[in-house]
């Protein structure tokens, strides 16, 4: 005697995402927080649109996360060939510009959106095929925040862009003892305890484009 099939539903997966940045430490930063996302999976990072189009045709991913930037030098032809090479790819471009859209973006984010924001719009666009339901909670950034010296932005900018103590020291010409100073001082204007924290606060306030 056969068993009758029983129909399971798919479980939700992770969203793949590919990020297209041409600023190397924003990359960076871009990739750290949604790596630490819950629901998210970041497939790859490039600089431009041509990689992105040669990006996709492998890792073949859910969302392409796009900064405005990139498609200053020929956004016109730029996005509709990426729309031809990921058909099925939800792209959402981090800028207010109506250009983007015009030229066939799903979606624009203002800089200062935040992760919560590209969550939501990529579970709209996914619908119930993505586990971002239960996004992780950040932690509130203070409005003391903008007291950062030059020095402290020119380090948290680093520290977003997953630098170790040693290696901003030796790009900033410091010490690391003076650098570690400087993210404890970091830490305590942000009142935040971690990298991640930090890393947000760059991005969302666009420091690293400075």
């Amino acid at each position: 005697m056969s068993l009758p099939h029983v129909h399971r539903p798919a479980q939700p997966r992770d969203a793949a995402v590919l990020v297209v940045e041409d600023h190397a430490l924003v990359r960076a930063g871009l990739c750290t927080l949604l790596r630490a996302t819950p629901g998210l999976t970041v497939v790859g990072d490039v600089a431009d649109v041509a990689d992105a189009c040669a990006a996709v045709r492998d890792r073949v991913p859910d969302v392409v996360l796009l900064a405005e930037r990139a498609l200053e030098a020929d956004g016109a032809r730029a996005l509709p060939r990426l729309r031809r090479e990921a058909p099925r790819a939800c792209v959402l471009v981090l800028g207010d510009g109506p250009a983007a859209r015009a030229a066939g973006a799903h979606g624009c984010l203002p800089a200062g959106a935040g992760v919560d924001a590209l969550c939501s719009a990529v579970a709209a666009h996914l619908g119930g095929a993505c586990r971002l339901c239960a996004v992780r909670p950040w932690c509130a950034i203070p409005r003391a925040a903008a007291t950062l010296t030059p020095r402290e932005r020119q380090v948290a900018v680093r520290v977003a862009g997953g630098l170790t103590s040693k290696a901003i020291a030796a790009e900033l010409g410091l010490s690391r003892r003076t650098v570690d100073t400087y993210r404890e001082s970091i830490a305590r204007k942000l009142g935040v305890s971690s990298a991640a924290a930090v890393t947000r606060y760059v991005i969302e306030t666009g420091m690293g484009r400075e």
